[in-house]
Order: structure tokens, then C-alpha cells, then sequence
């Protein structure tokens, strides 16, 4: 599920998305197995998700999002 332009999103210094999940444990997934292949990748707002309670209404704010080094 690896996309190089995740909706449309701007790009903004050297991080990009190449994936966005409603589920946090599934975003790590994804990012280890990046890191395990040589690819520097970061779960983003998954402590936001966690923090609010929000596991199920992570889709309005924009899931938790996988980003990788360009």
C-alpha cells in the first residue's frame, strides 16, 4: 500500500507520505518493515490518535501517517 503522492499531500523539506492507516499498529507495521528493507521511515501522529481516544474518528483527523526519507 506504498503510494509516492498519498492525497495529494505537498511535500515539505525531505520527509514524504507513502501511506496513511486508521490503525497506529498497522503504520508501525509498515515502518519497520521499511527500516528492515534499508529505508528510513517515521510513524506520524500516532501518539495524537492514542492521546485522544480517537482510535475509531481517525479519519477526520487524517489517520496516522508513514513517512520516508525521498
Amino acid at each position: 500500500m506504498i503510494d509516492d503522492d498519498v492525497a495529494g499531500e505537498p511535500a515539505f523539506g525531505p520527509l514524504r507520505v507513502c501511506a496513511r492507516y486508521l490503525n497506529p499498529m498497522d503504520a508501525q507495521v509498515l515502518a519497520a518493515c521499511l527500516q528492515n528493507q534499508g529505508i528510513a521511515a517515521v510513524v506520524m501522529d500516532a501518539d495524537t490518535i492514542y492521546a485522544t481516544g480517537a482510535m475509531f474518528s481517525a479519519l477526520p483527523r487524517g489517520g496516522v501517517r508513514v513517512k520516508r526519507i525521498k
